[in-house]
């Protein structure tokens, strides 16, 4: 697992040697996570992106929350990108990561 800490830094190891920056929020992403965007196609900037600022965070009954945001993809299509983070522990720990091209099963209308 690696720990990547807040304060516009990263501390720790990077994921395909692409720096990860959060902004005053700690993640350890576990193994699993960590391997995703390249096996899922999944450029690192959106990974970063939803993790820094998601358009919606979803809270699970099993204490987990969903970060997803819609997001436009190289190919012109629009996907929903979605970061399921345990929040159990300090810091939480992004558990997985994947797109979606099913928006409208997921989205909560606010």
């Amino acid at each position: 697992m690696c720990i990547f800490e807040t304060l516009g830094f990263i501390f720790g190891s990077t994921i395909n040697s692409h720096p990860i920056r959060f902004l005053q929020v700690s993640f350890y992403i576990s193994k699993h996570a960590e391997a995703q965007p390249e096996r899922r196609r999944i450029p690192i900037e959106r990974f970063n992106s939803v993790l820094q600022s998601p358009q919606q965070v979803i809270e699970q009954d099993d204490g987990t929350r969903i970060y997803q945001s819609q997001l436009l993809f190289e190919n012109g299509k629009t996907y929903l990108l979605r970061v399921v983070v345990s929040e159990r522990t300090q810091p939480a720990i992004v558990m997985t990561v994947y797109k979606t091209n099913q928006i409208s099963r997921y989205w909560r209308l606010e």
